[in-house]
């Protein structure tokens, strides 16, 4: 009897000692290297991408007709945006803990999120109404492209866009700026991100040539018209020409995001400026369509039905002046009236496209 037991004692042993040795090797060969990437990754921070910046567009003499200029945004983490227990419990993806841990954590933290996100849009002067639409429609961007990957692999899979952060405010002003890096400095969440806004410094008489840029759409993320270079492939969030001459050299017109990364005492440890895209030379006269467009203006004001018109200015006979040749065909002046600020053509489109005589936003020449 005593050694029946003896035998069940050692035989209940060396299968804990099995089970123990089976679940070292699992941790330590099998899944070594995940566990050993797990624990690199808690010491950096995620990878900043760094906005592209559109290339210039210029008039015959390189008078400047659009550009990029510096702006900063408010860019919130996708765990935040998605509420991702996880995440919101651990502050990152990189701290881990139990499933149940994280569910006790979360609904605190989401609360504390959002109180903070609602303190954010008044400071920049947006509704919750409108944070909610710009969340909902990065949430449903990356749930589009989500699933196209995970149907292309066939399995569920992980895709960059979940553990990025994502511009939810553009182009706000200093002040805010200034108020915001003190109410969200403790929350890693969010973050005051450098973006870039278009600035068209001539204005209204070359808006519809010079046209006008906007944020993607899923369609475009998911047609990837850039696809073979990650730096130029378009992200949530990204923009695009969507008229005139900023749609039409839009290949040209699109930079290359930089990306930069620190570890958490600072180090930079990857470090990749943006690129500018390239430039794009018009044959107008900028000047030349300046004055054109103002003498239309007057013209057009003096008929007794003033709805708008057109001026189109061709060179018909080659010809050099101030040693710059201009050849026979090129167009010089392409002028539609009446026009918009390219600058506020967003802010303003309701009112512009409810104008039903003049028509502002059509392109007449």
């Amino acid at each position: 009897m005593y050694f029946q037991r003896l035998k069940i004692f050692l035989g209940l042993i060396g299968i804990v000692l099995v089970v123990w040795i089976a679940r070292l090797a699992l941790l330590q060969i099998v899944r070594g290297d995940d566990y050993l990437q797990q624990a690199r990754d808690s010491l950096i921070n995620p990878v900043k991408t760094l906005p592209t910046e559109r290339g210039r567009i210029v008039d015959r003499y390189n008078v400047l007709l659009a550009r990029d200029e510096p702006s900063f945004g408010v860019a919130i983490e996708y765990g935040v945006l998605s509420g991702n227990a996880q995440y919101l419990a651990g502050g990152s993806y990189t701290r881990r803990m139990s499933r149940a841990r994280a569910e006790e954590l979360a609904p605190a933290a989401r609360e504390r999120y959002e109180t903070l996100i609602d303190r954010v849009g008044e400071v920049c002067g947006l509704s919750r109404e409108e944070l909610n639409e710009r969340r909902e429609k990065i949430l449903r961007d990356v749930g589009n492209i989500k699933a196209k990957v995970s149907l292309r692999m066939g399995r569920p899979t992980a895709i960059p866009d979940e553990f990025m952060a994502h511009t939810v405010i553009e182009n706000i002003s200093p002040d805010a700026r200034d108020k915001l890096l003190g109410m969200i400095s403790q929350h890693p969440g969010l973050q005051i991100v450098a973006t870039q806004r278009r600035f068209y410094p001539i204005g209204e008489c070359v808006a519809h040539l010079v046209g006008t840029e906007g944020p993607v759409g899923p369609e475009d993320i998911e047609a990837a018209p850039f696809a073979a270079d990650a730096r130029q492939r378009y992200l949530p969030g990204d923009r695009k020409g969507i008229s005139g001459v900023e749609w039409m050299a839009e290949r040209r017109l699109r930079g290359y995001r930089g990306y930069s990364q620190t570890d958490r005492d600072g180090k930079v440890l990857k470090d990749t400026p943006a690129v500018r895209g390239g430039a794009v030379r018009l044959t107008i006269d900028a000047e030349l369509q300046k004055q054109v467009y103002e003498a239309l203006g007057r013209y057009v004001a003096k008929s007794p039905y003033p709805c708008g018109g057109s001026v189109v200015v061709i060179n018909v006979n080659e010809r050099t002046v101030a040693g710059h040749t201009i050849r026979a065909g090129e167009v010089l002046a392409l002028v539609s009236y009446p026009s918009f600020d390219p600058n506020l053509w967003r802010e303003l489109y309701p009112q512009l496209n409810a104008d039903a005589r003049g028509r502002p936003m059509l392109f007449r020449a």
